[in-house]
């Protein structure tokens, strides 16, 4: 309980708004405004306050943290449709680097980069081993 005051001094959130973002039930993800690398986790109506691992913030379309990408114009290679549904989203592989895809949600492309050692396979749309993918570069 004492956590949960905490958290609404630190933030200044009203007990309303907390209760309105935190279902009485399951886990959900809110994002702080102001905040790119913070978050509330809601589990069964109680918040927690979270944090973005470094290299990471919050997105509030996948209610999880996100790689950072580490060259920000580089989405400007590729255009996403400027519709999609962010409950399918679109992966799209760098027409140039393997180990480099975006993500397409609403109309923006996010880049993120494979850890070492792994591609990006378009078929099962996650980082995959380099022998495990076709990459003509």
């Amino acid at each position: 309980m004492i956590r949960y005051f905490l958290l609404l001094a630190l933030f200044g959130l009203a007990a309303a708004s907390v209760s309105s973002i935190c279902p009485s039930e399951g886990i959900r993800n809110v994002p702080l405004p102001l905040w790119s690398t913070r978050y509330v986790t809601c589990v069964d109506g109680i918040p927690t306050l979270s944090k973005c691992e470094p290299g990471t913030q919050f997105d509030a379309n996948y209610g999880q943290c996100v790689m950072i990408a580490s060259v920000q114009n580089e989405s400007a290679e590729f255009v996403c449709p400027e519709t999609d549904d962010p409950s399918e989203p679109m992966y799209v592989p760098h027409p140039g680097r393997c180990y480099v895809y975006f993500i397409c949600v609403n109309g923006v492309a996010y880049e993120q980069i494979c850890p070492d050692g792994t591609y990006f396979n378009p078929i099962l749309r996650v980082c995959d081993l380099q022998e495990n993918v076709d990459c003509p570069h």
